[in-house]
């Protein structure tokens, strides 16, 4: 065809639509190109998406402790103590077990626990990160805390008053615990990776576990020191708090406020994050070392 004088040479048809074609795919190189940058992307972001899901179940976690405080400060105020921690009643019908968290009634499905003054109780008693089993009752409902039987809960009672080595359970009166601002109450509960026990121990031996656990606390002892150079100290240990929210611990005091701790004092003989909340009782309730 010529247009004023000049030749112009049409593309068949089938030749624009090919080339037009070609101009809209992907070549291997840019699909390549494109992989990479959504690889490096989901790399970036999976981390703090991660991140995010751990400080989520860290704040409900505190909320959970918040809860748990204020049930403990409501039985004081009820009851003119705070919940005993542990004791048992032997009837003819068979052994009651009286736990802060639950209660055991043979035949029976386990209770809601002393801490609850016989309302039904709420799954406050398992913080969201714990994955593992209870020590104490590995078929209990829930776990993943522990309650201060050093300085608030009362040593959990042994026996029974009629047999040898009896422990009377004795906790704290309401308003007898000092410094509540400072004194941890509950908080997360690690053995290791698969345990947590019920009872928080202070790291050296309090007046309550002087009186009931003698010759135990002392050098070589089950229940001696957390750094206690003699080997001892098994049972302690076992009382520690757990560090599983990113490096902390989430602890509520005894005047209901709930916080994370990072600062870990490592139990000699335990797995890493598991360990005591200070060097001395104070935080716990009791005098600086």
């Amino acid at each position: 065809m010529t247009v004023s004088g000049v030749a112009v040479h049409r593309r068949p048809l089938r030749d624009a639509r090919k080339s037009r074609h070609a101009r809209g795919a992907f070549s291997l190189v840019e699909l390549l190109v494109v992989i990479g940058i959504i690889t490096l992307l989901i790399g970036i972001l999976l981390p703090t998406l991660g991140k995010a899901r751990e400080d989520a179940k860290r704040i409900s976690c505190l909320s959970n402790l918040h809860q748990i405080a204020a049930a403990a400060i409501q039985y004081a105020s009820t009851s003119g103590t705070y919940p005993a921690s542990h004791y048992v009643v032997k009837k003819e019908t068979g052994t009651f077990t009286f736990d802060w968290d639950w209660c055991y009634l043979p035949g029976q499905q386990p209770k809601a626990g002393l801490l609850w003054l016989g309302d039904t109780q709420m799954p406050v008693n398992r913080c969201p990160s714990w994955e593992g089993k209870q020590f104490n009752y590995p078929g209990a409902p829930y776990c993943g805390y522990n309650y201060n039987v050093s300085y608030i809960g009362g040593e959990p009672q042994f026996g029974f008053p009629d047999t040898p080595g009896f422990i009377r359970c004795i906790p704290a009166r309401a308003g007898g615990v000092a410094h509540p601002s400072q004194a941890a109450m509950f908080g997360d509960a690690e053995n290791s990776a698969f345990w947590c026990n019920t009872y928080m121990r202070s790291p050296l031996p309090s007046p309550s576990e002087l009186q009931w656990l003698q010759s135990g606390t002392g050098a070589g002892g089950v229940w001696a020191a957390y750094d206690d150079s003699g080997g001892g100290g098994a049972g302690r240990d076992n009382g520690a708090q757990g560090f599983r929210h990113r490096g902390s611990s989430n602890v509520c005091f005894a005047d209901g406020h709930a916080e994370s701790i990072r600062n870990i004092i490592a139990a000699p003989r335990m797995p890493k994050e598991v360990g005591f909340l200070g060097r001395d009782n104070s935080i716990y309730g009791g005098e600086q070392r």
